[in-house]
């Protein structure tokens, strides 16, 4: 392809390219568009209704509700409280009522309409923001790769394990050789480590690596700029 095509023109030639591809990568199964995973936060939830799992609720409970209560609405990812769980409980001890989640939101143009007119959960209307976090030392779920995340990520279709390097989420690595007591997603002394990244015999968020050695410098000095920008400001 020349520089500047897109996606659609790959797509008409779906066939050729596939066969290509396999030549050197056996597993590719398909080609398909990628659309867009937008990141957006949502305030005011409140820590009586989604914190925690009781009576089958939580945030997977706020997940249903939004997809049952939005047309068109669909969230391929779990929903998480912004901050670490023990400051979020933290936060419910100190006596505060609600805080706020983020999620992805599949669609572009279904992300600008929340982003707009905000969502509705069991009959209560939130408002929406975009939620913009990734850095050069963010780390994809998806892919395993530095400087975006999963709702960022240009191969959806195409997973990498940070254990194994394998053709699947992390959390679905698992060990084939048997008797192994090691619970799906976890490491073990049968596997043999491998980065995405660097292609070092070590897992992908291991500290020697040196592209993640690499995407945290990168982080510090833009936000040593960013500080200095913000001092002059």
């Amino acid at each position: 392809m020349t520089p500047g095509a897109t996606a659609e023109m790959l797509i008409r030639y779906r066939e050729i390219f596939i066969k290509a591809a396999r030549k050197v990568d056996a597993g590719i199964v398909d080609i398909e568009t990628n659309e867009l995973w937008e990141r957006v936060k949502m305030h005011g939830v409140k820590f009586d209704e989604y914190l925690g799992k009781k009576m089958g609720g939580g945030l997977e409970k706020l997940r249903q509700e939004l997809q049952a209560e939005n047309e068109g609405m669909v969230l391929p990812l779990t929903i998480n409280w912004i901050g670490r769980p023990k400051n979020v409980q933290k936060k419910k001890g100190e006596g505060k009522k609600a805080s706020t989640v983020v999620f992805a939101v599949k669609g572009s143009k279904m992300a600008e309409k929340v982003l707009k007119g905000g969502l509705r959960a069991a009959g209560v209307k939130y408002d929406v923001e975009r939620f913009i976090t990734a850095g050069p030392d963010s780390f994809c779920g998806m892919c395993s790769r530095w400087g975006h995340v999963e709702a960022k990520c240009g191969a959806l279709k195409m997973p990498a394990c940070m254990l194994c390097v394998g053709q699947h989420l992390t959390k679905d690595h698992k060990c084939n050789v048997v008797g192994c007591k090691a619970k799906i997603g976890q490491n073990c002394t049968h596997n043999v480590d491998k980065c995405v990244n660097c292609k070092g015999n070590h897992i992908t968020k291991a500290n020697v690596c040196v592209k993640k050695l690499k995407a945290i410098e990168k982080a510090k000095e833009e936000r040593r700029t960013w500080k200095e920008r913000e001092g002059e400001c």
